[in-house]
């Protein structure tokens, strides 16, 4: 059933009930039904009619308003927020999170061989590979708990509210697993994770960790291919 089925059943049903109440209350005072029941069943349901249609018009413009919101804090692509929403979220989280104490990790991570992926498959494809990451992000997170990013291009963030280092590994193992499998291995996933710290002054130092992790670990990744290259050349 539509929600707006549902909802439009459940308000007639209540408008019905409190229509009813003060005749059945006349009925308890009185010892008799109306005079003139037809009357008050019409003005039943005019005010019935009336309420609904408002509660329709009301349903409209929050649906209206919440598309809106919507296509404002989303990329459009992935499905996953936008930088416009992490700017916001990230700085609050990092203010909860001092006043509370209560730790919060950011993870940084970017499409290693996206670009020879786009080169060699077109940028269609490429797009179809953003898509996917977007997905896997959507499907391995909390609602309302981890807030998957796509920072741009090919880099996307997730900010996991009152979790720590350990969960936020949990989390990066799993995105690296699905990505390959879902990717065929001819792209990766490289992640820099930061959990939130007292010496820290503000949200920007704590991306700029995050973003210093992931490109350390990229490096040391890169450098770890290149040396497992070298050693197969026959001397």
């Amino acid at each position: 059933m539509p929600r707006i089925v549902r909802i439009l059943s459940v308000t007639a049903f209540i408008i019905l009930v409190l229509a009813v109440i003060p005749w059945i209350s006349d009925y308890a005072e009185k010892g008799h039904w109306p005079q003139q029941p037809v009357d008050f069943f019409n003005e039943i349901t005019a005010s019935c009619i009336t309420l609904l249609l408002g509660a329709l018009i009301l349903f409209l413009i929050y649906e209206h308003h919440k598309d809106i919101e919507s296509l404002l804090v989303t990329d459009h692509l992935t499905s996953v927020y936008n930088m416009r929403f992490f700017s916001d979220k990230i700085h609050w989280v990092f203010v909860a999170s001092k006043r509370t104490k209560i730790k919060s990790t950011l993870l940084f991570m970017d499409l290693d061989g996206f670009k020879s992926y786009n080169d060699t498959y077109g940028h269609l494809e490429g797009n179809k590979l953003l898509e996917i990451t977007g997905e896997i992000l959507l499907r391995s997170t909390r609602k309302f708990l981890d807030w998957p990013f796509r920072i741009g291009g090919d880099e996307f963030a997730v900010l996991m509210e009152f979790s720590d280092k350990k969960a936020a590994e949990g989390l990066a193992r799993r995105l690296k697993n699905r990505l390959k499998r879902e990717a065929h291995g001819r792209v990766t996933l490289t992640v820099g994770i930061s959990e939130i710290k007292d010496s820290m002054k503000d949200e920007k130092g704590w991306i700029k960790e995050a973003d210093t992790e992931m490109y350390r670990i990229k490096n040391l990744e890169d450098q770890a291919r290149a040396d497992s290259l070298f050693s197969k050349v026959p001397k």
